[in-house]
């Protein structure tokens, strides 16, 4: 985690993937690409397209809005 103790989105998604039981072969499949590239979505979640975000969002079973921003 950075200095600020925030997590990052790369850090949000990974969290939220463990935390459903998927592995990134899984979330690969739904989506179609290989793991290796869905490795690549997970370390560099702002090169991920909307479309893609949104789709790896509907899989986490998770709003958008709710990963993106932090409300506390």
């Amino acid at each position: 985690m950075k200095a600020s103790n925030k997590p990052t989105l790369s850090e949000k998604i990974r969290s939220i993937r463990a935390t459903r039981g998927f592995s990134q072969e899984y979330i690969a499949k739904k989506l179609h690409i290989t793991q290796q590239s869905y490795s690549l979505c997970e370390k560099m979640p702002e090169k991920m397209t909307v479309d893609r975000m949104k789709k790896v969002c509907a899989i986490l079973d998770v709003k958008l809005c709710d990963l993106l921003y932090d409300y506390q």
